[in-house]
């Protein structure tokens, strides 16, 4: 039953976690995709170009779960992120960005405190989503979408999902259980009336023999 329970818990994790990562990568291949041009992530964005897009992606991409949106460049500059001091940062040694250059999409779930996450700290615990942006006609990734989503509502969906786990497994476990206490209390009766029987046989038997014995030692004595 615990490792049942454990079990299922990491897989409700697991899928919360894969349905932020999906709805990230829809971001990407969906409605980014329509609104940026491989020019777009050559230079860092700025003026009107910046606020265009600021409010692109404030319409279209951000939702109460999202902390912050980031585009990154090839070369690890900070095209575009909501936060307009980030724009030109440059952190050519991420991790996770070099996977999703390479073409995977890469999450993570951590308190941002990495020299790229300055500016996120105070935001708690997210969500990191890279996804790569590939554009129509092309298998190299021209950049990097990368949506911080907040981890609390995840982590709450997680345990309201994870209490009904626990509490299901208990009340099937203690079914089983009565359902095993139950057939081992029957058999339990079974066997000692059984047993008791056994024993009344066993005593009819052994009067039997006695009375046999009593009457060959009668016969004896009056053939004597």
């Amino acid at each position: 039953g615990v490792f049942l329970a454990v079990f299922l818990s990491s897989v409700v994790r697991s899928q919360a976690i894969d349905a932020v990562v999906h709805e990230a990568i829809g971001d990407a291949s969906g409605r980014l995709l329509r609104a940026i041009t491989p020019v777009d992530l050559e230079t860092p964005m700025t003026g009107q170009r910046y606020e265009r897009f600021d409010s692109f992606v404030r319409e279209s991409i951000v939702s109460e779960r999202t902390a912050r949106v980031k585009l990154w460049a090839r070369d690890g500059t900070v095209i575009y992120t909501d936060d307009p001091l980030a724009v030109g940062t440059k952190f050519p040694e991420n991790e996770n960005l070099l996977r999703a250059l390479k073409g995977e999409n890469a999450a993570e779930i951590k308190i941002p405190e990495a020299p790229e996450n300055e500016r996120e700290r105070m935001l708690g615990t997210l969500i990191e989503v890279y996804t790569p942006i590939i554009f129509p006609g092309s298998t190299e990734p021209q950049g990097v979408l990368e949506i911080y989503q907040y981890y609390e509502p995840t982590a709450q969906h997680i345990r309201v999902v994870g209490r009904w786990v626990l509490l299901s497994v208990g009340v099937g476990f203690l079914v089983l259980y009565g359902i095993l206490v139950n057939g081992v209390w029957r058999g339990w009766q079974t066997i000692v009336r059984q047993s008791q029987e056994r024993r009344k046989i066993e005593e009819e038997m052994y009067f039997t023999s006695h009375l046999a014995s009593i009457g060959e030692m009668t016969s004896g004595i009056a053939h004597e």
